[in-house]
């Protein structure tokens, strides 16, 4: 009985490999991306794409659906300067953040996955995002994390709900993609993808204002001037602009955009037998 029992878990495990290792496939991709929030004033804009990157690992499931894992890296950033509106000039805010990212990923393809029987195969994608993003101001030439400053009145005596917010965050990426099948391992393909971020604080603006005295007394000198920068643009004194004065737009949360080229390649030797429907299948019944 045990000699059938190790039998039968040795020929699972076996069953298990084969299965995993003819799913397999890697690949990376390059492209820009796009930060829309409270700072972005266009749906896209020159001075605000950037170069993104990230390595891609899938398994296929299925035919017809696919898990994967994703690790990307760009930088996201907004300008007041770029607005046409006169308000947001006066405001005058800007940052920049890198944003560094883990995806897990479900991929459906609506036509079956067999290369070789045909060369394109469009997709949808989603899943659970886990990044990290560091917003960063430019003060007098030089670069300021905004977030251990406390901008908007986080940790003051006037503001006790408002904690510093984590720069680690949760997202939900949504994505449309098409990839093209060079023979039987290589694909080529565009992928563009829209993360919705569960924060409003990918550039640091979300809330109003905190009183002057109030900010700097306890967040500091540096805190103010990085928060109310209105006088820089107007080459005067700041606007009184105290609690309650609107700094952010609370009703929505950041997002950044991708357009991407992917390539990818499934494993030879192994990936192949498992899109064959001639493959002689190994016996895994007892």
């Amino acid at each position: 009985m045990m000699k059938q029992t190790l039998l039968a878990a040795a020929v699972a495990l076996l069953c298990l490999n084969e299965a995993r290792a003819q799913q397999l496939e890697v690949g990376f991709s390059g492209g820009i991306s796009q930060y829309y929030g409270d700072l972005a004033h266009q749906w896209i804009h020159q001075k605000t794409i950037h170069p993104a990157i990230s390595l891609v690992t899938t398994y296929h499931i299925s035919e017809n659906y696919a898990i994967g894992l994703s690790v990307g890296h760009t930088t996201i950033s907004g300008n007041d300067a770029l607005s046409e509106d006169d308000f947001l000039q006066v405001r005058n805010l800007s940052f920049r953040s890198p944003v560094t990212e883990v995806r897990g990923l479900i991929t459906w393809y609506p036509l079956p996955f067999r290369p070789g029987s045909r060369t394109w195969f469009p997709y949808v994608q989603s899943g659970l995002s886990l990044f990290r993003f560091n917003p960063q101001a430019n003060y007098k030439g030089e670069w300021i994390a905004l977030q251990p400053l406390g901008t908007e009145g986080q940790g003051t005596s006037t503001f006790p709900g408002r904690q510093p917010y984590s720069l680690t965050q949760i997202g939900i990426p949504v994505a449309l993609g098409c990839k093209v099948a060079i023979n039987e391992y290589l694909f080529i393909g565009l992928e563009t993808s829209l993360l919705w971020a569960m924060t409003d604080y990918l550039d640091d603006v979300s809330l109003t204002y905190v009183n002057p005295d109030v900010l700097i007394e306890e967040n500091g000198l540096l805190a103010y001037q990085l928060s109310n920068r209105t006088g820089e643009f107007l080459q005067a004194e700041p606007l009184n602009l105290g609690n309650g004065s609107m700094r952010g737009n609370t009703e929505s949360l950041d997002q950044v955009g991708y357009f991407e080229v992917t390539f990818s390649v499934l494993i030879p030797g192994v990936s192949k037998s498992w899109f064959d429907p001639h493959r002689k299948q190994l016996n895994c019944s007892f």
